[in-house]
């Protein structure tokens, strides 16, 4: 389990609530986590803004909890395992070598996931 704190899915909230309130609401947003996102997802719940039709959204970080959503919500993978695996074998070869040496850039390719939350 994940340590949430309240004000992060509550920054969702607000966000959401400042967009719906524009003389011209957005048809999608993009969130850069997945918390917020789903404080966002709650108010257009509340107010029965219909997802995707109406506000499409998306987010970036794919966690778990993100496919138990109603709807599932499209996500920017950014293969945090794989970029946590590098940081760490970079470390120990530092380690190992007991100086600062030039290492190759590492790249990850993102991955678009898209689900319900943005399909028309």
């Amino acid at each position: 389990m994940y340590p949430v704190s309240p004000s992060c899915s509550e920054s969702g909230r607000r966000g959401m609530e400042y967009l719906l309130k524009r003389a011209y609401p957005p048809d999608a947003v993009f969130a850069a986590s997945a918390i917020p996102l789903v404080g966002a997802l709650a108010v257009l719940h509340e107010r029965g803004v219909q997802i995707p039709q109406q506000i499409a959204l998306a987010g970036f970080s794919n966690e778990p909890f993100t496919t138990m959503t109603q709807p599932h919500l499209t996500m920017v993978d950014q293969r945090a395992e794989q970029m946590g695996q590098s940081a760490v074998r970079l470390l120990l070869q530092l380690l190992k070598r007991n100086s600062q040496v030039n290492h190759p850039n590492v790249f990850l390719k993102p991955e678009l996931i898209i689900r319900d939350s943005s399909r028309r």
